[in-house]
């Protein structure tokens, strides 16, 4: 049967509505898209590399777990907000991102912690770090407090929530304060150097100088990172031009990672 000239161009407005209305729909994605993503961006977070604990933890790296997984999950970002990397204290540190972590904490006595607070952040400043608070504040009131210990310059720390405080997820950051403490002294006796193979350590006395005491400050490290502000130490008797190994019992989570001797 042939079709009039009626039906044929009812078939085509037909199919023109059709299509407008898909082109309407993935407009629509679009525009919802852009705007979750630049709400990411301005909470002033980012996404990090995924890393697992000796006891199985894992630093969440998705973005649906740091702003969560739909608009309900995020507070209103404010005018205030900081955007992360952010240097602080005259750029002696630059802190990278805010994100949960599940595991166990090494900066509150290994406490099993579910999604606490973790900050990345390197130290910038050419100098020791020999001890550090550091609060941030969230845009929905949470506080929050890390404390470092012994950061070698240049290092990059995973420091975790001292009071294993949760909440991150979808909250912007409004304020961060630094109060610490650097040294220009050398982090090593003079002619001795350390070696690690996992937590084991040798520190090598190249000097004419012998130690009864000698003691060895170390962090839990992860793929180069230290993992968590606490630090560690260990004694050993080292004598001269020779060599002496202990083992660095807290680093268990990963490996020791050696940042001064004396």
């Amino acid at each position: 049967m042939k079709k009039t000239t009626s039906n044929v161009t009812n078939e085509k407005d037909s199919r023109t509505g059709i299509i407008m209305i898909i082109i309407a729909a993935l407009l629509l994605v679009s525009v919802i898209v852009y705007v979750v993503t630049d709400n990411k961006k301005a909470a002033g977070q980012t996404s990090e590399p995924v890393a697992t604990t000796a006891d199985g933890g894992a630093i969440m790296a998705d973005d649906s777990l740091v702003y969560g997984a739909n608009s309900s999950d995020v507070t209103p970002v404010p005018n205030d907000a900081i955007e992360l990397p952010q240097s602080v204290d005259n750029g002696r540190i630059t802190v990278m991102s805010l994100f949960p972590f599940t595991g166990m904490n090494p900066d509150a006595g290994m406490a099993d912690c579910d999604d606490v607070a973790t900050l990345q952040f390197t130290n910038t400043s050419g100098l020791y770090i020999t001890r550090a608070e550091i609060g941030v504040k969230l845009a929905d009131g949470t506080s929050l407090s890390f404390t470092i210990m012994d950061v070698p310059a240049d290092a990059e720390v995973y420091a975790f929530d001292v009071n294993n405080t949760s909440g991150v997820t979808g909250n912007a950051v409004t304020d961060i304060s630094v109060d610490a403490e650097y040294s220009d002294a050398s982090a090593f006796a003079d002619g001795v150097s350390a070696s690690v193979d996992g937590t084991s350590i040798t520190m090598n006395n190249n000097s004419s100088t012998a130690y009864d005491s000698f003691t060895v400050v170390y962090h839990t490290a992860m793929d180069g990172v230290l993992f968590g502000g606490t630090s560690y130490s260990v004694s050993m008797s080292l004598p001269a031009n020779n060599s002496a190994s202990a083992e660095a019992s807290e680093a268990w989570l990963g490996e020791a990672a050696v940042v001064s001797g004396k």
